[in-house]
């Protein structure tokens, strides 16, 4: 510390953030998320690395929201621990446990506990099918819960045009008892559980959510698999470490999808407007959310969108396919308030990605953004002693 006119002034414990919130570019919601994962980091890292995290972070913060902080901060931890020893799948494994309490007076069950990555990334695609409004409800004797109402496709914002008669009664069943819905997130959760747990559920019957078989997808980069180390990414938007995507992938069917230098996945066309299987797969593996700026939907939330619209003579090719979850989706039109979508052009910064232009009275500039909430941007440490250079996304 230092003496100025008889007061004492410290210099701040996080010269970064305290810039930033100075220049009124963060939020204290901000600071608060950044400042949660930088308390994580071990003491025995490297000085360095920790001020690294802090700028990365903070850099993070001025274009993005605290949750997508949060996201951020997870793909920093593994960077700054890419061997594990912060957290390893041994010290997973003896956290893990679900328990169930003493039944109380009012006959409801006590819970509480820890999943794995494993589990979790198993269970997630699971709630995002059943757990959707509308879906098993047992208030509501018209909402879809039987094996066969729910083996429908519950991508409702596909045009109905391009379904048969059965899919789209189906699909308007869902529709109304979605606005009849006044459950929270918890509650659908629970009735969720519930109805997978049932006689005539399982993982067998999940039938399909977004064009896709209600599954976990897995996504890791050549590099990390062949170095054991580093994260790999589920559809839901959580994570794995490498070791535990391997388990997870030795007991399913893989499927493979094969990018360019730049993350773009190679030329993958298709005759009509709706995109296949094999292409959503390829968006879930490279974009893993809705591409937005600033928006964490993850690939299980989002439907495939046409950069340039199909009614626009749009092909339905990856180069023109990206993820947009349903409320940023609603906001891409022509009028006067409507958001537009470009492929960003070979020249920039980020060719190939999808790039957003806001309307006029957000930007009016109306220049091209990416989004980075799923691909946190962390620089390379360069010049930083005894440690590795590493990308995370």
């Amino acid at each position: 510390s230092t003496v100025s006119e008889g007061t004492f002034q410290r210099p701040p414990v996080f010269p970064h953030i305290a810039a930033a919130q100075r220049a009124g570019e963060i939020s204290a919601d901000h600071v608060q998320a950044i400042v949660k994962v930088l308390d994580r980091i071990p003491a025995s890292v490297e000085p360095k690395l920790k001020e690294l995290a802090e700028k990365t972070l903070t850099d993070f913060a001025c274009v993005g929201d605290p949750k997508g902080v949060t996201q951020a901060g997870i793909r920093v931890l593994a960077y700054a621990d890419p061997d594990g020893v912060l957290t390893a799948d041994k010290d997973r494994q003896r956290m893990r446990g679900i328990c169930i309490g003493r039944q109380r007076a009012d006959g409801m069950f006590p819970i509480s506990g820890l999943l794995t990555p494993e589990l979790g990334a198993v269970f997630l695609p699971m709630f995002a099918k059943f757990a959707r409004p509308g879906m098993c409800n047992p208030d509501d004797p018209e909402s879809p819960h039987t094996t066969a109402q729910l083996g429908i496709d519950t991508e409702t914002e596909t045009d109905d045009s391009d379904a048969d008669a059965a899919t789209v009664a189906a699909r308007n069943v869902l529709r109304a008892a979605a606005k009849r819905d006044h459950r929270s997130e918890a509650q659908r959760n629970h009735d969720a559980l519930l109805r997978f747990l049932h006689p005539d559920m399982g993982p067998t019957k999940l039938g399909y959510h977004r064009g896709l078989p209600v599954s976990t997808v897995v996504t890791m980069r050549l590099t990390d698999l062949e170095q054991r180390t580093g994260l790999a990414t589920t559809n839901t938007g959580g994570t794995l470490s490498i070791t535990e995507a391997i388990k997870l992938a030795a007991r399913s069917t893989p499927y493979l999808v094969i990018v360019d230098a730049n993350g773009r996945p190679l030329h993958l066309s298709r005759g009509q407007r709706l995109a296949s299987v094999e292409q959503r797969l390829a968006l879930t593996a490279v974009e893993r959310g809705c591409t937005r700026p600033g928006c964490d939907a993850p690939a299980t939330r989002s439907a495939v969108h046409h950069i340039k619209e199909w009614a626009d003579g749009g092909e339905t090719d990856i180069e023109n396919l990206t993820f947009a979850c349903d409320a940023c989706h609603a906001q891409v039109n022509t009028g006067p308030n409507g958001w537009k979508t470009i492929v960003m052009p070979e020249d920039s910064e980020h060719p190939g990605k999808t790039g957003w232009i806001s309307p006029p009275h957000i930007d009016p500039a109306r220049r091209p953004r990416v989004n980075f909430s799923h691909h946190p941007r962390v620089p390379s440490p360069s010049g930083v002693p005894g440690i590795p250079a590493r990308r995370l996304c």
